[in-house]
């Protein structure tokens, strides 16, 4: 149906970060930063962001014959350094 476009968007990375917290679930990964190698981990909600995302664009298409206008999901890597 007609109507606006409206954009939803998820902030999707991993920041240059150690996890120090010793749980079996800990990020393991690495990467180099700044010439500097770092570990690498999801440390401030950007998973729950992708999880909302993911949630919202679940109900949204249940009803989708009912909207008007178009929905844009957008998952963006990297935001901060951008």
């Amino acid at each position: 149906k007609p109507g606006p476009t409206v954009m939803l968007r998820a902030d999707m990375d991993a920041l240059p970060v150690t996890e120090k917290a010793d749980v079996p679930f800990k990020s393991l990964a690495t990467t180099k930063y700044n010439g500097v190698d770092v570990g690498v981990m999801h440390a401030c909600g950007h998973d729950t962001h992708v999880a909302m995302l993911m949630g919202a664009a679940e109900v949204l298409a249940a009803v989708k014959n009912e909207l008007h206008g178009d929905i844009m999901f957008v998952f963006q890597p990297a935001e901060e350094g951008a």
